[in-house]
């Protein structure tokens, strides 16, 4: 491919991305259940190949399963050579040392607890996942965060293979770190959903997980009532100043599912959503999708 020809199709994309601002309708409906004999707490939440992946939270086996949006399940591959502490994230992205293919990055983030002094997130091959029955983390980064231990259940893996992480705290004020490949932790600033969505019952709002869009431009920010689709700019570089609703984010009704706590993006205007109840009953899987996209510009 010529670079004018790839000069041309970068300033195609860029064009149609300052359409793309972030969605002021969502539409949604329940369309299947999770088997929670198999899944028995979901954490975490990818999309790939048309099928959603999910993993299990603490006292899971360490293992992925795919299933199709009704939440049959397809496929199982167990993990070796790193064990489930508290799985509580997963992302799809650039693999970091081979970004002309795809990772599956699994995030042993969760300290509800508070006893944890470090966390890990493993690589894994995407392709490896639908080609053998047991997969092992190419490339494994443990690390500490620089001050106090924290509890986290979201994580996002940039198009350019940055890692950031968000912080589940009772405050309802999210930490944002950015983890390198070396693994040193970056602490960038903090969001407060507070401001955002309120308090609801006397609960503050927490980041039960996190999904990029493929064009990495929107977050979807889930908590246990509503979820925030926001300029993924807003949270990866966060500032001081009021974010601006359905211009910077826009508020999505929840599914009021008890202990929701995976979200993933299917397409640039629909998601997922689905619930952690780990009660062996049938977790309920909804999809969204976006009728009014806000055509206000996205910054590049």
């Amino acid at each position: 491919m010529s670079k004018y020809f790839r000069f041309l199709v970068s300033l195609s994309l860029v064009s149609q991305s300052t359409l793309a601002g972030v969605c002021s309708n969502w539409s949604s409906t329940k369309v299947g259940a999770l088997d929670t004999r198999i899944v028995s707490e979901a954490s975490g939440l990818v999309f790939s190949q048309g099928k959603l992946i999910w993993s299990n939270d603490s006292g899971g086996a360490a293992a992925l399963h795919a299933s199709g949006e009704d939440g049959r399940i397809v496929r199982s591959v167990t993990i070796k050579n790193f064990s489930n502490t508290d799985f509580e994230a997963m992302a799809l992205g650039p693999c970091l040392d081979q970004q002309n293919e795809r990772c599956i990055y699994l995030g042993d983030i969760g300290d509800w607890i508070g006893w944890r002094s470090s966390f890990k997130i493993g690589m894994f091959k995407e392709a490896d996942f639908w080609n053998a029955t047991s997969i092992a983390p190419i490339r494994t980064i443990s690390y500490s965060y620089p001050r106090n231990a924290e509890n986290a259940e979201a994580m996002v893996v940039t198009p350019d293979a940055r890692i950031f992480v968000f912080s589940k705290s009772e405050s309802g004020v999210s930490e944002v770190y950015q983890l390198e490949a070396n693994a040193r932790v970056t602490q960038l600033g903090s969001v407060d959903l507070n401001s955002i969505l309120g308090r609801a019952a006397g609960k503050n709002p927490l980041i039960t997980d996190a999904a990029l869009s493929a064009d990495g431009r929107r977050i979807l920010l889930l908590s246990y009532g509503d979820i925030v689709e926001v300029k993924a700019e807003l949270m990866l570089k966060p500032q001081r100043g009021a974010w601006r609703r359905n211009v910077d984010y826009s508020i999505v009704k929840g599914p009021g599912l008890p202990q929701q706590e995976t979200i993933t993006y299917l397409s640039s205007d629909s998601f997922v959503v689905s619930t952690e109840i780990g009660d062996g009953r049938s977790a309920e899987i909804h999809r969204y999708s976006c009728t009014v996209r806000n055509s206000s510009p996205v910054a590049n």
